[in-house]
């Protein structure tokens, strides 16, 4: 009788499975999380098979109640005097902005870039340079990622750090820039 109650008080209780649902998608992100940052260790990344739970990623995040989104600048240069007649290997730079332009959380660190073009996945960490100060974004940047088609459109998902917490934050078809 008793295993019957539980039974049926599970199955009446949405919350419930909805908590357990919750729980199951956050203990696959972070396992999807920790298996990237093994496994990219230098700043010129891995391809890789797009991962889908980055997909499903956030375009805005909200931390300590204000309003963050992503804007992103991906570019092959082809400006002389370049070696490689082809164009050199991409480059992203990230901005972590805050959208109303008030000072961003200093607790805030971009820590993990993924380029999404087609089934194909660009994963690397952010490169380890000083980059401007803005106190309304941040800004990083990765290099040497793969020579994909100029004018083509990509996916960027970033992994955000905030004290002990991680985020996910995407900006959809973004197009690879040509510099000349």
């Amino acid at each position: 009788m008793d295993l019957k109650r539980r039974g049926t008080d599970s199955q009446s209780n949405p919350m419930k499975s909805s908590i357990n649902l919750i729980a199951a998608l956050i203990l696959s992100f972070t396992i999807l999380v920790m298996g990237c940052e093994e496994d990219f260790n230098n700043s010129s990344g891995k391809l890789i098979e797009t991962p889908t739970e980055i997909l499903n990623a956030p375009d805005t995040l909200i931390y300590d109640q204000k309003n963050y989104v992503l804007d992103c600048f991906i570019w092959r240069d082809f400006m002389p005097p370049l070696q490689e007649q082809d164009g050199s290997l991409m480059m992203v730079s990230v901005d972590l902005v805050s959208a109303d332009s008030t000072q961003i959380s200093p607790n805030l660190s971009l820590e993990f870039l993924w380029v999404i073009h087609g089934v194909e996945t660009w994963a690397t960490l952010f490169e380890n340079e000083e980059r401007p100060n803005y106190s309304f974004k941040i800004n990083a940047i990765s290099r040497d990622g793969p020579k994909w088609e100029v004018f083509d459109s990509v996916h960027v998902v970033v992994r955000i750090a905030a004290n002990d917490e991680i985020f996910m934050l995407r900006s959809l078809n973004q197009v690879i820039s040509r510099t000349d």
